[in-house]
């Protein structure tokens, strides 16, 4: 009886998207501060100006079995009976990204980088607090991927260092896919 009341009000929350997939806006369970401030790129470089252009929202494909609806909830659960030990995990892949594009970009800008001297004392792009002005959490996506009695998440992050595609994360509870 309890479990279906709690996995009601988990589904309850989403709402039916236009295009047919299952929406809950809401508030960032991890990495809430990160936004993803800039534009980089070896030709110019400069700093967004809305703080939060993304938004955040969970969404999942429509599922029709009571067996796919409690992994999917129990794939939110774990995320949020265990937030410090997925944002750390999260917090090392992004971290790796970073040092990738950070590389990159040293080997590949020139001084004459239109923009770079207006942020570049911004951030300590050599530390792993840069990571929370370089990428931004707009969307968690639950499933259709299940290992066991879970759903695997994909969490999804606009990049400074890839404004076109961004950064996509999946996990299995705390296992990288």
């Amino acid at each position: 009886m309890i479990d279906e009341i709690l996995m009601s009000q988990f589904l309850q929350s989403f709402k039916l998207h236009e295009v047919g997939y299952l929406i809950w806006e809401t508030e960032r369970p991890v990495m809430r501060d990160a936004r993803s401030r800039f534009d980089l790129s070896v030709y110019s470089c400069w700093e967004e100006e809305d703080e939060d252009p993304a938004g955040f929202a969970v969404t999942m494909d429509r599922i029709e079995t009571d067996a796919d609806k409690a992994r999917y909830e129990a794939a939110w659960n774990y995320l949020i009976e265990n937030c410090d030990t997925v944002e750390q995990i999260l917090r090392a892949e992004l971290l790796a990204h970073h040092e990738l594009g950070w590389s990159g970009f040293q080997s590949d800008r020139t001084e004459d980088t239109d923009g770079w001297e207006e942020i570049r004392d911004l951030v300590d792009w050599d530390s792993p607090a840069a990571i929370d002005s370089l990428y931004g959490l707009y969307e968690i996506s639950i499933g259709p991927e299940i290992r066991d009695d879970c759903a695997v998440l994909t969490f999804y992050f606009a990049s400074s260092w890839d404004t076109e595609h961004g950064v996509e994360i999946s996990l299995h509870r705390d296992s990288v896919e």
